[in-house]
């Protein structure tokens, strides 16, 4: 379980959920294991908490359908939590779900939910930085990459997507303003010796591998001293 010691009355409905979930047919769960509609308070409540605050879900299904595969499965049970209680893990991991299986303006819209809630979550940040690159707004993909680790980051992720998608130019672009705030990154010297190489423009392209061999022989140096 994530986070501090949890309260007697957490426990209490965590315990209610996991001792309705027996062998055979269960009389207040659905087939995918979530609270029925004449379940009892404690017990939606505790999916609540399972799928949510408490982090369980990390290893237990939802998730689990999507790495096997039932992506609708997946979304529903999602969909299911957060309608019992709206929190930014359980957001998260929806708007996730929905982006792996391309549904981009929705994932979008659940993850500025979840980033509303958690604002300085790193893993939200970085999941609605990618919902919005499969949109084609760069520029909010860049803010939300940047929100989570940094202006650095948010370049080089930034330009990293945009290579994906064959845009070498705009790729350029974030890699070199990621060049400004760290001139000797050896990331972003070495995809843009490669790029330029690409778009046909070559004094560019040694230009960057001459600073990538003159950042990494300083590394080295320092690294021995």
């Amino acid at each position: 379980m994530k986070g501090a010691e949890p309260a007697k009355e957490t426990l209490e409905a965590l315990a209610a959920y996991v001792k309705s979930l027996p062998n055979g047919p269960a009389p207040f769960l659905t087939r995918d294991g979530m609270p029925a509609d004449n379940a009892p308070a404690d017990v939606k409540r505790g999916f609540a908490l399972f799928s949510g605050k408490a982090g369980c879900m990390t290893c237990h299904s939802p998730v689990a359908y999507d790495k096997k595969g039932f992506a609708d499965r997946a979304r529903d049970s999602f969909e299911r939590a957060v309608k019992m209680t709206e929190d930014a893990d359980t957001l998260n991991n929806l708007g996730f779900s929905l982006y792996q299986n391309g549904n981009y303006r929705a994932a979008v819209d659940r993850l500025k939910r979840a980033a509303k809630l958690a604002p300085t979550d790193e893993r939200i940040l970085n999941n609605l930085g990618l919902a919005y690159c499969r949109l084609g707004k760069i520029d909010e993909a860049y803010k939300a990459f940047a929100r989570a680790t940094g202006p650095l980051n948010g370049n080089l992720n930034t330009a990293k997507m945009l290579e994906r998608f064959g845009r070498e130019d705009d790729a350029i672009r974030y890699y070199e303003a990621a060049r400004t705030i760290d001139p000797n990154n050896t990331l972003a010297l070495r995809r843009l010796a490669d790029l330029y190489q690409r778009v046909g423009r070559a004094m560019e392209s040694e230009a960057a591998k001459s600073a990538l061999a003159l950042a990494s022989n300083n590394g080295a140096n320092n690294t021995g001293k």
